[in-house]
């Protein structure tokens, strides 16, 4: 797998219009998103035929994620791309980093990963397999028996492009935001009294990198460009409009860098004047101009790297240079969204979500992460199909930005961990910030509510400044630690041969929670624990909770009254359990799955015994925490 660092908007950066949802008393959290109004689906989509419709006929809303102020780091920078080529976009004022990618440059080149000595060091180490001599063997096959280099080449970024522009350091207004359904960055601030807007696209079509750059006031667009690269490179004139990033990748484990790249920047401005001066593009007096940024690699093929980048990049400038911006952008946007358009979810209840206006303009991004479970709603613009094996429409717009056809495997294999990554810590920075206090959610019919585990009237308050009160009636019950079990563990053992698993059986009343280690029957076991308890609600149970479990070690599941709950995060152990939780007496399940470590080691001492016995089991402490709900803004 082909990895580089990773590439994503991260979820918990400042999104505005800010929402603040705080207790009159006590604990707050910061919440952000955007919610923009979207066309429905409109007939003239469909086949007239037999009603279906057409590939990308579908009318999205839109998708914006949008922030109000300029990258401050890597990760909060926003990205395009097309497959072969990609950009992160900064967003700056005085100064604009766009850091680019091209999918073949890579440390290293073209070589023969064959081990002579490998042949030579197999009948030693198959000689230490049979004797159990498993260290020596692996040691043996890492030094002589391996590939050379045994690790994969990383990739490389190509370089920045950065621009600079005069003026005074104070700026307002100002808005960076990627639309997901076109695949554009659009950067917009008012500076010295003139608003200034760029647009940012990579086109598959035209294979280029696109930045417009206008202001509402003629002659206002001045700005110096340059080429940097933390690779080995040169810069230079390419032209009285054009400059050039000449270089090649870096070495790796033994390996000279071979893949040779260019990079070219033309400027196409209207009003103004346009020139270079050595390896700097300078633009002064503009009313507009569109910055075409084009590149190629000498790479050919995994064997190959011959190529001439020179007249790669040259050849993709001189076809888009003949273009005007608005064919540039509609011929991406329709590439783009013949695609991202195959697919759509439009709930039924979509657009009556929330019945208070302030709160369609105020929603959040992270809260709509996390409720798609609950609710089953369209994330607007961060994807329905969290429902789908965890895809959305975020990664829809990675994987065509990423995947796009007849480019090679990974431009930023890494742009996808992150989503993974980051949509994961979004879900579980908000279960950290409920914390037994609050947290906003989606209820069943879609409406925005708070959820606490104290009585109390918490506010939400929105970008303009206006409040709405949410009471929660109380008291809310207390929590409940859960500390009396009854525990029974299918302890596995090796069988009679190899194929074969025996299995023995104990069990145990608990009248608190240990590590399986420190409970003397069970210190060598590992295999399947099943805990068991019972807790009486009371006949006025009328509220939800969730079952914290403390730390638990390895895999695990619960089951409330027979019935199944949601998945686990491990990380963060914390389960609703309120939809399966009656008046009376509830059983409360919790089965978790161990390794085979603590076993082998007695098992095997002479492979496994120098493993020390670990933590297994149900450790908690596990607290059954109750909630109460009620609607934003709402009774």
């Amino acid at each position: 797998m082909r990895l580089m660092r990773s590439q994503i908007i991260h979820p918990s950066h400042d999104f505005p219009p800010n929402v603040l949802l705080k207790r009159s008393k006590g604990d707050q959290g910061r919440l952000h998103t955007t919610w923009r109004a979207r066309d429905r689906f409109r007939s003239r989509g469909r086949n007239p035929a037999h009603g279906r419709p057409r590939p990308g006929a579908y009318r999205r809303r839109p998708a914006t994620l949008w922030y109000g102020r300029p990258a401050a780091e890597w990760l909060e920078a926003l990205p395009v791309g097309c497959g072969r080529l990609g950009a992160m976009v900064f967003g700056g004022v005085a100064t604009e980093r766009l850091q680019l990618n091209e999918d073949s440059v890579w440390a290293g080149g073209p070589h023969v990963h064959d081990n002579p000595e490998a042949l030579a060091a197999l009948p030693q180490i198959r000689q230490w397999v049979w004797e159990d001599e498993w260290q020596a063997a692996q040691n043996l096959a890492d030094q002589k028996f391996l590939g050379k280099p045994s690790e994969q080449a990383p990739y490389q970024v190509l370089g920045d492009l950065t621009l600079t522009y005069p003026g005074s350091a104070e700026f307002t207004e100002y808005r960076r935001a990627l639309d997901l359904t076109q695949a554009v960055t659009t950067v917009t601030f008012v500076r010295d009294g003139v608003r200034h807007t760029r647009e940012v696209f990579a086109s598959n079509p035209d294979q280029v990198i696109v930045v417009r750059h206008t202001a509402d006031k003629p002659g206002s667009v001045t700005f110096q460009a340059a080429f940097t690269s933390p690779q080995a490179t040169t810069t230079a004139a390419a032209g009285r409009d054009t400059i050039a990033l000449d270089g090649v990748s870096g070495d790796t484990q033994g390996l000279k860098g071979e893949v040779r790249f260019r990079a070219l920047a033309r400027a196409e401005a209207k009003g103004g004047t346009v020139r270079t001066d050595g390896g700097t593009l300078v633009v002064e007096g503009a009313d507009e101009v569109t910055l075409l940024i084009s590149m190629g690699t000498s790479y050919r093929s995994y064997k190959d790297a011959s190529g001439d980048p020179a007249e790669v990049a040259g050849r993709y400038l001189r076809r888009a240079g003949g273009k005007p911006y608005e064919v540039l952008r509609r011929r991406h946007v329709r590439d783009y969204t013949e695609l991202f358009g195959r697919v759509g979810l439009d709930p039924a209840n979509y657009a009556d979500l929330l019945d208070d206006p302030e709160l369609r303009r105020a929603a959040l991004v992270t809260l709509l992460v996390a409720a798609a479970g609950t609710a089953g709603l369209n994330l607007i613009g961060l994807g329905f199909a969290l429902l789908v094996n965890g895809a959305s429409r975020a990664n829809t717009f990675f994987r065509i930005v990423l995947f796009y056809p007849h480019v090679l495997s990974a431009l930023v294999v890494g742009f996808l961990w992150s989503a993974i990554l980051g949509t994961t810590g979004a879900v579980n920075n908000l279960v950290t910030t409920w914390g037994g206090q609050v947290l906003p959610r989606f209820d069943s019919r879609g409406r925005l509510v708070i959820r606490a585990a104290r009585a109390g009237t918490y506010t939400t308050t929105l970008s303009d400044g206006r409040t709405l009160t949410t009471p929660i009636p109380g008291p809310v019950p207390e929590p409940r630690e859960l500390s009396s079990w009854r525990l029974r563990v299918e302890d596995w053992r090796p069988g009679s041969t190899p194929s074969q698993t025996s299995k023995a059986v104990h069990e145990l009343a608990l009248d608190r929670l240990a590590a399986w280690r420190d409970i003397p029957d069970l210190a060598d076991v590992s295999g399947v624990g099943t805990y068991t308890t019972r807790i009486d609600l009371g006949a006025d149970w009328d509220d939800g909770a969730y079952l914290e479990l403390g730390e638990v070690t390895d895999t695990c599941r619960v089951r409330i009254n027979g019935h199944h709950v949601d998945p686990i995060e491990q990380l963060h152990p914390i389960v609703d359990v309120g939809p399966c939780l009656r008046r009376g007496t509830n059983t409360i399940e919790v089965e978790v799955a161990t390794p085979l470590g603590n076993r082998l080691r007695v098992a095997d001492p002479t492979v496994y015994g120098g493993l020390t016995r670990q933590a297994y089991g149900l450790i908690g402490p596990v607290r059954l925490v109750p909630y109460r709900e009620a609607r934003v803004g709402g009774p």
